[in-house]
C-alpha cells in the first residue's frame, strides 16, 4: 500500500474536500430540516456540555461512540495535512490548522443537526471529531514522517 506521503497534492485537497462533502451529507441525510422553534430548543437544551454526558440517552457516553468518531476524523486529518504540508509555517501550526478545520466542520454539523426532525446534536461528537483530526494530522505531520515538498 503506497504511503500517503505519495499522493499529489492536488489529489490530496480534492479527496480531502469530499471527504468533508461525503461527512456532512452522511450526518445530515435524510435532510429532513424543522422551523419548528420547540424542536431546536429541546435539541439546544439537550446539548450537555459535560463531553461524558449523554443527555438524549440518560448516561455516559458510548466508548464505541467516541472511538468511532475519533477514527472517523483521522482521515481528515491526513488528508488535510498532506494538502497543507509545506505551504503552510511549520508543523505544529499545520497541525494546529487541520485541528481547527476540523473542528468547524464538526461544529458546523453539529449546529445543522439541531434544525433537523432526525439528527441529534452532541458536544462528545464535536471533542471526539476534532480529536481525531488532531490526530491524523499528526500522524502525517509527526516527526520522522515523509514531507513531500
Amino acid at each position: 500500500m503506497p504511503s500517503i506521503a505519495r499522493i499529489p497534492p492536488l489529489l490530496a485537497l480534492l479527496l480531502w474536500a469530499a471527504w468533508g462533502i461525503g461527512f456532512l451529507i452522511l450526518v445530515t441525510a435524510p435532510f429532513q430540516f424543522t422551523r419548528d422553534q420547540q424542536i431546536v430548543d429541546m435539541k439546544i437544551a439537550h446539548v450537555s456540555p459535560d463531553i461524558f454526558v449523554d443527555t438524549w440517552k440518560g448516561g455516559r457516553v458510548s466508548l464505541i461512540d467516541v472511538g468511532l468518531n475519533l477514527l472517523a476524523f483521522v482521515p481528515f486529518g491526513l488528508l488535510g495535512a498532506h494538502t497543507v504540508a509545506g505551504a503552510v509555517g511549520d508543523r505544529r501550526r499545520r497541525v494546529l490548522l487541520v485541528t481547527l478545520l476540523g473542528f468547524f466542520l464538526s461544529l458546523g454539523v453539529e449546529t445543522l443537526q439541531v434544525f433537523t426532525r432526525n439528527r441529534i446534536p452532541s458536544s462528545t461528537d464535536v471533542v471526539t471529531n476534532t480529536l481525531g483530526a488532531c490526530l491524523g494530522a499528526w500522524l502525517r505531520l509527526r516527526p520522522g514522517a515523509t514531507e513531500t515538498r
